[in-house]
């Protein structure tokens, strides 16, 4: 991720946060959701979170990161707070947003494919993840 100061003239892209060897990208994976609690200053300690898909095995990861002190998100400061495996790689959702009750919600997509793909899987091995997909979920986070 970048930051840009949009008050400079000409202005140049720093990197922010740096989590590229954590996640696949490409098609409809990646980098899927970023979100700042309300409150959020971009201070040091400050949490911030990230939606990302990563690739073995093929799951979905809602984490939490922090601010340090120089200003910068801190790769090292990862807390997962949840996973959930994706059957496909299509159609994995990654949308994570604050609502005004200060719950994080997140989108975890369906599971990618075709709706007959979707009907067998569900009928045989992923029962369990079947049930997160097609929601959407809400955390209560300490920000």
């Amino acid at each position: 991720m970048y930051i840009t100061d949009l008050s400079e003239t000409f202005p140049q892209p720093a990197l922010w946060l740096d989590i590229s060897g954590r996640l696949i990208s490409g098609g409809e994976r990646g980098l899927l959701g970023l979100a700042f609690p309300p409150g959020y200053s971009n201070s040091k300690g400050d949490f911030f979170y990230v939606s990302y898909t990563n690739p073995s095995p093929l799951r979905s990861v809602i984490s939490r990161f922090a601010v340090g002190a120089n200003g910068l998100g801190n790769p090292d400061s990862e807390e997962i707070l949840l996973e959930f495996s994706q059957p496909l790689n299509n159609h994995n959702g990654g949308k994570i947003v604050f609502g005004p009750n200060g719950y994080l919600y997140i989108s975890s997509g369906y599971g990618g494919g075709g709706e007959p793909e979707i009907f067998t899987w569900k009928k045989n091995v992923h029962v369990r993840v079947a049930k997160l997909l097609k929601k959407i979920i809400t955390l209560l986070v300490g920000t």
